[in-house]
């Protein structure tokens, strides 16, 4: 596991990327994927978008991630290694160079981005306190009018590291942080934690889950108006049983930042079962959401996708169950994204015992809110890690990496409705997988901008 899918627990950032980066020297890279640009809305726009994730840029990246702003601009973190674990970023735009976030003398990592409708950006990271070790905290650093910010902290808690920063932007500006942060319960207790930003500067963080049980993998979306849903795997007890039962959680947010109170999505309590990407979450224009998570299904013992929809004014729905229980099967790492026009797309990492694909359900929002069959949309028999976002008039696209007999490959697709297109070979990684793999992400806008990038991690 690497930097930011590792960081639910106290992290050692130092020793896991350099692991990372040395065997990231050794890798042979090869193609890319064009991205397209388009412009629209107001607020700062860098020009022309570079559209090409490039070769070096990837050789180097360990967990990237990217957002994509109205105006269409690319904005990537990323963990990198020099003397210590740094957070970089870079604009993909022409003659835009990157720059070192963190502070340069201590280890960082596991970075999170976002975009506002104004054109600017939010990076959030980890970043301990002391050199070579320490406590975790979260930092962060605001991209505006073509500067960076000052990096401030906005975790608090003095002796307690914090993990899994997330996120999230609105039109005007204001951001929504959450993570996850020990306590003095136990070492295995977290806490969930969020600020806000709002008129330039972010507020004193609050506690969202209830203080009693431990939490973690924290995900959050929001919309152009400030609506927002943030899921997260809530444990039954303190943290202290290891791989006891453990519930999916929720919380929405209203558009001057409220949080509403926290509400538990599965029906059966205990049932849902350790997802490796957590649930995902997904909010459009209107306020409507869409969460998915992995749980247990009690007629055949394997691991399956279920999601809950939210309607403003209605509240969650009951939960459904997306997948189709096959005995000796199982599903995991889901993600969601949701369009302009009423749709939800799912997609699942589907483990036989022989074979892991990547498969995917469409949702309808209204009516009867029932999900497609679900299809493979990968070829090949061992895929793993995806992830999708959409684009403009309703097509959806989602990244993987695949193991081949000659390494590793990152590989996308793009639905139109709901028709797969026949997957597209976004870059050759010539590593043995067992150590190091790729790591693919995306992110769109919507006015049609998408972008794919990827980076490398270790197990």
């Amino acid at each position: 596991m690497g930097l930011s899918r590792s960081l639910q627990n106290a992290p050692n950032l130092g020793a896991r990327a350099l692991f990372a980066a040395t065997l990231a020297l050794a890798l042979g890279l090869a193609g890319s994927l064009g991205c397209g640009s388009s412009s629209g809305g107001g607020g700062y726009n860098l020009g022309a978008v570079t559209p090409t994730w490039t070769h070096a840029m990837a050789l180097v990246a360990v967990d990237p991630a990217v957002a994509v702003s109205p105006q269409g601009n690319a904005l990537v973190a990323w963990n990198e290694i020099t003397s210590h674990s740094v957070v970089k970023a870079q604009w993909l735009a022409a003659g835009a160079s990157s720059i070192s976030l963190s502070d340069p003398t201590l280890d960082s990592g596991a970075p999170a981005v976002a975009t506002d409708g104004t054109g600017a950006a939010q990076v959030l990271w980890l970043q301990m306190d002391q050199t070579g070790g320490g406590v975790g905290h979260v930092w962060g650093r605001r991209w505006s009018g073509g500067s960076w910010s000052a990096a401030v902290q906005l975790s608090t808690n003095s002796f307690a590291y914090a993990s899994n920063p997330q996120v999230a932007c609105d039109g005007a500006g204001n951001a929504l942080a959450l993570w996850a942060e020990g306590s003095a319960i136990n070492s295995n207790h977290f806490d969930l934690f969020a600020a806000r930003f709002s008129g330039g500067s972010w507020s004193v963080p609050i506690r969202l889950s209830n203080g009693t049980n431990s939490t973690y993998s924290p995900r959050i979306a929001m919309n152009a108006t400030g609506q927002a849903i943030a899921v997260w795997t809530q444990t039954e007890d303190d943290g202290s049983i290891s791989n006891g039962p453990q519930d999916t959680w929720a919380v929405t947010f209203s558009a001057n930042g409220t949080p509403a109170t926290p509400v538990q999505l599965n029906t059966v309590s205990g049932a849902t079962a350790l997802a490796t990407a957590g649930a995902g979450v997904g909010i459009n224009a209107t306020g409507q959401g869409v969460a998915v998570w992995i749980q247990d299904d009690s007629g055949t013992g394997t691991s399956q996708v279920w999601a809950c929809t939210y309607a403003p004014g209605s509240g969650w729905s009951l939960p459904t169950e997306v997948t189709v229980p096959v005995p000796g099967a199982g599903a995991s790492a889901p993600d969601v994204a949701l369009d302009s026009s009423g749709h939800a797309m799912a997609v699942w990492q589907w483990q036989e015992p022989s074979s892991a694909t990547i498969a995917a359900s469409q949702l309808t929002l209204g009516g009867t809110w029932s999900w497609t069959t679900p299809k493979v949309i990968n070829s090949g028999i061992n895929a793993f890690d995806p992830h999708v976002a959409y684009g403009s008039s309703g097509n959806a696209t989602a990244v993987w990496y695949q193991v081949e007999t000659s390494g590793c490959t990152v590989r996308s697709a793009v639905a139109i409705g709901n028709v797969w297109s026949t997957p597209s070979l976004v870059d050759s990684l010539a590593i043995t997988y067992g150590s190091l793999y790729p790591v693919p992400t995306l992110a769109s806008n919507p006015v049609g901008t998408s972008v794919i990038v990827w980076g490398v991690d270790s197990m």
